[in-house]
């Protein structure tokens, strides 16, 4: 015959369960730079959102909305519009202003131009495949 059943005991006089302070830290990682932690952030923060621009400004004509756009896409790359746009009316917008943020003088083109050239003149592949191997032996 089995046991009386017997109250369980609460859980924090429980033996087997001892109380802990807070958590330690992680163990350190070994990288190639030397020795981190797992509760190390390697990443930057996100970028903040750039300011919105109201689309009417925008469409308007504004030219302090221009100088936003172009400040925007001069600092991060992107600008943000804000309220109802049509697609037809963003695009128009984009085109107007891409003269300004786009443009570059002809010696700044010139010299990008001569770096991004080619050194051998021919024809090269950039990638070497399983195909390749076969053909290697």
């Amino acid at each position: 015959m089995p046991p009386p059943l017997t109250p369980r005991q609460p859980f924090q006089d429980h033996p087997r369960i001892r109380p802990h302070g807070p958590p330690s830290v992680p163990t350190p990682i070994r990288t190639a730079r030397g020795a981190c932690t797992a509760a190390a952030d390697d990443f930057p923060p996100p970028a903040p959102e750039p300011d919105g621009i109201p689309s009417h400004t925008l469409v308007s004509g504004d030219a302090d909305a221009e100088q936003q756009v172009i400040a925007a896409a001069a600092e991060s790359g992107v600008f943000r519009v804000t309220g109802a746009v049509d697609a037809r009316e963003a695009r128009d917008a984009v085109e107007a202003a891409s003269g300004l943020v786009f443009a570059a003088p002809e010696e700044v083109k010139r010299d990008l131009g001569r770096w991004s050239r080619r050194r051998d003149r021919g024809p090269g592949r950039s990638s070497f495949g399983p195909a390749d191997e076969r053909r290697q032996g």
